[in-house]
Parts: C-alpha cells; sequence; structure tokens
C-alpha cells in the first residue's frame, strides 16, 4: 500500500476529519453516528497517508510536486 495522499490534503484531511469527529460527538443519534464515522475515516486516510478512493481513480497527491507537498524528496 503505497502512500497516495500528502501535502495540503493530508493536513486538511486531519483538520476535517477531527473536526467531523468531534461534531459527531456532539450530535445525537444517527447523524451523530455518521459524521463520527467520517471523521474517523479522513484522520486513519491522513495517518495512513493512503485513501482507497484516490488508488481507485489512480490519483496520487505524493507525485506531484508543489510548495506545500513537503513529503516527497528533491532529487
Amino acid at each position: 500500500m503505497a502512500a497516495n495522499v500528502c501535502g495540503r490534503e493530508k493536513t486538511a484531511r486531519w483538520i476535517f476529519g477531527i473536526i467531523l469527529f468531534v461534531a459527531g460527538i456532539i450530535v445525537a443519534g444517527t447523524a451523530g453516528w455518521i459524521m463520527g464515522i467520517g471523521g474517523v475515516i479522513l484522520i486513519l486516510t491522513a495517518m495512513f497517508s493512503y485513501c482507497p478512493v484516490n488508488a481507485m481513480f489512480h490519483r496520487n497527491t505524493c507525485m506531484v510536486r508543489s510548495p506545500g507537498n513537503r513529503d516527497i524528496n528533491d532529487l
């Protein structure tokens, strides 16, 4: 499983995952559970730097050279 989530996308997944998880804890009922699970999924994709949806579409943000992407080595 190669990393396919890096840079700003990884940071955004951490931030929105935590926000969704906390909101899911606050909101009661089914909506809270769905938000909490969505938050956990975003956090896990950021933690492992792998997203199965990106893999399905052959999208790899780790290979894109941009100022915000510090996860790649310059040759």
